[in-house]
């Protein structure tokens, strides 16, 4: 019977491993962290299991062929008891991707038995997603300083929440149009936010840095602000929109 999962694949130690895991609906996980030498001709790889951890670090050995190709093998018998190997084998390598296939094979590498194929593609959204981001947040200030709060608004999820300087948590668009609003008299002349850093998480982003603004009062003076942020955005139907939007103020000096 099919069970939903997902699989997440990601390079960590600098580059120099890669671990992979898989989610399953019913809350049990496993996966593996594969570290490697520069030329690939060792891996490294620790399996973990919700059910059944290991305590071992199995090795592949191997090398690149004149094709390319790496293939790595390490001893394991057939249940049957039969001697062979388990054979990784990457090929179709290339700057956008490579492939990958596991297979059970015997000491002569006649009988071969998958047990399973990835094909693993570079990713080239992040930028955009990035782009958009950035974009947002300008777009953000803009309506600000036009006085368009609901464009403002609509950068909100339906569920956002905004943590304001020394004020409670407010949530819902009633309650952020309420706080958004400008009394009659008051205009934002100027409103600046600079990310320090922007790190995405599939469909959530985690954005922190500063901002600057500068008021226009109803007696007519102008009065300078700026502060720290943390926004977690998220995506939804393919747009980034705002989910938790913290700041507060933090002094000239």
């Amino acid at each position: 019977k099919p069970i939903d999962m997902t699989w997440e694949w990601k390079y960590i130690m600098n580059g120099m491993a890669v671990q992979d895991e898989t989610l399953k609906a019913d809350g049990k996980h496993s996966g593996s962290i594969r570290q490697f030498i520069a030329d690939s001709s060792r891996w490294y790889v620790h399996y973990y299991a919700s059910g059944s951890p290991s305590s071992t670090l199995p090795t592949w050995e191997g090398n690149k062929k004149e094709n390319n190709n790496i293939v790595l093998y390490r001893d394991q018998k057939a249940p049957n008891s039969m001697d062979g190997f388990y054979r990784l084998t990457f090929y179709d390598i290339n700057d956008n991707g490579y492939k990958w296939i596991g297979e059970w094979v015997d000491k002569s590498e006649q009988v071969v038995y998958p047990t399973w194929k990835i094909d693993c593609k570079k990713q080239t959204s992040t930028n955009n997603n990035l782009d958009t981001i950035k974009a947002n947040i300008s777009a953000f200030s803009r309506a600000y300083m036009d006085g368009n709060i609901d464009a403002l608004l609509d950068m909100y999820t339906e569920d956002g929440k905004i943590f304001p300087n020394n004020k409670n948590i407010l949530s819902g668009r009633a309650e952020l149009k309420t706080y958004w609003s400008l009394p009659d008299g008051v205009k934002i002349l100027h409103h600046k936010v600079t990310p320090q850093d922007i790190i995405i998480e599939n469909d959530i982003a985690y954005d922190y840095g500063y901002y600057e603004g500068k008021t226009l009062t109803k007696d007519k003076r102008e009065v300078s602000w700026q502060g720290k942020y943390v926004i977690i955005w998220k995506k939804i139907d393919n747009e980034w929109k705002i989910f938790l939007d913290i700041w507060n103020n933090v002094s000239s000096e």
